[in-house]
């Protein structure tokens, strides 16, 4: 969709947003063009501190519950690199530092991680944001180029956003 907006000129009022998958961006120049750093956009919502906060639990709780999510999708999450299953068998709670669940693929965990708070993922996200807003968080804990983005689509709504 991105490159049909450029061969026709550009769609000013509008931004893309792609996924990280571990790989650089495309299009790494471009304001309007937002390539996320983490693997999925998902992976932002697995930010320790502002789980530990939204929970009410311990940073240690909240890590053993994504350790316990991601436990549960092995077979998903190594997919076609079973090679690498001994290194999920040795995996410990502290090992889950940001750097590395950057690296997740944290769609595959969600819906594990949302139903284990006994929630859905609307509300989840919704409580996630404003934990991350009352904390004075937001920017630390979201993509800063998405959050200046709908700040600006905020102040002028006729923008579209697109997400890729």
């Amino acid at each position: 969709m991105y490159r049909h907006s450029l061969r026709e000129g550009g769609w000013s009022n509008s931004f893309f947003l792609e996924d990280g998958d571990n790989e650089g961006s495309p299009f790494p120049d471009d304001k309007h063009f937002i390539h996320l750093d983490k693997y999925c956009i998902e992976t932002y919502l697995l930010d320790v501190p502002t789980l530990s906060q939204m929970t009410d639990e311990s940073e240690d709780v909240v890590r053993h519950l994504i350790l316990q999510c991601i436990l549960a999708k092995r077979n998903q999450l190594l997919y076609k690199n079973r090679f690498f299953e001994f290194l999920v068998d040795g995996l410990q709670a502290d090992h889950l530092t940001p750097d590395r669940l950057a690296l997740l693929d944290s769609s595959l965990i969600m819906d594990s991680l949302v139903s284990t708070l006994d929630t859905n993922f609307k509300d989840f996200v919704d409580t996630y944001i404003a934990t991350a807003k009352t904390a004075d968080r937001l920017e630390e804990v979201m993509p800063a180029a998405l959050v200046s983005t709908l700040a600006a689509v905020g102040a002028a709504p006729e923008a579209d956003v697109a997400a890729s």
